[in-house]
């Protein structure tokens, strides 16, 4: 069954969403956290580790460590469905 250019790209990106999902789903809860808060409530690195009464250093750490635990679970994704 061959789908037209548009329905490829939304299928596409139905499948994106939901490893994104899932992947964010096995972080540790105070990475996921600082995901949230950054991303989809705009709020600082600096103001988050004031939030959790922690260092900036280790809101920063949580938020490397968050982007490149979802990196591999990604490319895991990928290297799946190829």
């Amino acid at each position: 069954l061959a789908l037209g250019g548009d329905a490829e790209d939304r299928l596409d990106a139905e499948r994106a969403e939901r490893a994104l999902g899932a992947a964010l789903g096995r972080l540790a809860p105070e990475q996921a956290l600082v995901l949230e808060r950054h991303y989809t409530q705009s709020v600082t690195l600096r103001s988050i580790a004031e939030e959790l009464g922690v260092s900036y250093r280790t809101a920063k750490r949580r938020h490397n460590e968050a982007l490149r635990a979802l990196a591999r679970a990604l490319h895991g994704e990928q290297a799946e469905r190829a």
